[in-house]
């Protein structure tokens, strides 16, 4: 996502804002202070206060209040469950390419030797394509993929497949975005992250999830950061906490 000046021009306040959304993530303010200094120019330092300040009011505080008498202003899942689009509305927005629908990208990218599609395998493939190359889950993927391997693992081994924890963070990711898409699509609650241990069945597979948004929340704070150190090329390493119980 392109910046467009609106947080830099406030960037006291901003900034504010985005050391409250990633303060446990680093050792002190002064840390903080270098790392933004260190980002090359007035347009990531917006990408960056955007980004971060999104997180705090969407995710890490963006709780969904319930009024109605009978319930507590606070569920759990419900709110867990709006923070999982926040979430993943932020890590799409992180990507360097633009949207483009399958119509536009056949046009334009797919190449002018695809057509005619003959068949509906080719048409299929095709799609496999674009899913590839534009599909949100494929930015989802990437962003889980450049977490730091610490975070990957806590991941992994917050959630079971038949008794045994995923062995690849793709996994995780990909059973994160399609219980996002369950909610969003289908008005399923989003049960898979909270403070008790879910069970569900998909086919074959049993999973047994016991990963609070917590440990989440730590994973994507060190996938902010990691993104934009990433796209900085900041030589050595940022001094963060390291995370004793990820």
């Amino acid at each position: 996502m392109g910046s467009n000046g609106q947080y830099i021009a406030d960037e006291g306040t901003y900034k504010e804002d985005a050391y409250l959304a990633l303060t446990s993530r680093f050792v002190s303010r002064d840390d903080f202070e270098q790392f933004y200094l260190s980002l090359n120019d007035s347009a990531m330092k917006d990408d960056f206060l955007r980004a971060a300040t999104f997180y705090l009011f969407f995710v890490k505080r963006g709780d969904w209040h319930v009024s109605v008498e009978r319930s507590n202003p606070v569920i759990d899942y419900i709110t867990n469950s709006f923070k999982i689009v926040g979430l993943f509305s932020l890590i799409e927005s992180l990507s360097c390419k633009e949207y483009k629908d399958f119509y536009q990208w056949l046009r334009t990218e797919a190449g002018n030797y695809v057509f005619p599609i003959h068949n509906q395998e080719a048409l299929s493939q095709l799609n496999d394509r674009y899913k590839d190359e534009y599909g949100s889950i494929r930015r989802c993927k990437a962003f889980f993929e450049n977490l730091p391997r610490v975070n990957q693992e806590a991941l992994c081994q917050a959630i079971k497949s038949n008794g045994e924890p995923l062995t690849s963070i793709a996994e995780v990711a990909n059973l994160l975005y399609m219980a996002r898409s369950e909610f969003v699509h289908a008005a399923e609650w989003m049960l898979l992250v909270g403070s008790g241990i879910y069970f569900s069945k998909k086919g074959s597979k049993k999973f047994h999830a016991d990963l609070s948004m917590d440990v989440l929340l730590k994973s994507v704070e060190e996938g902010i950061i990691a993104h934009f150190d990433r796209k900085n090329r900041v030589i050595g390493p940022i001094k963060t906490v390291p995370d004793k119980n990820p």
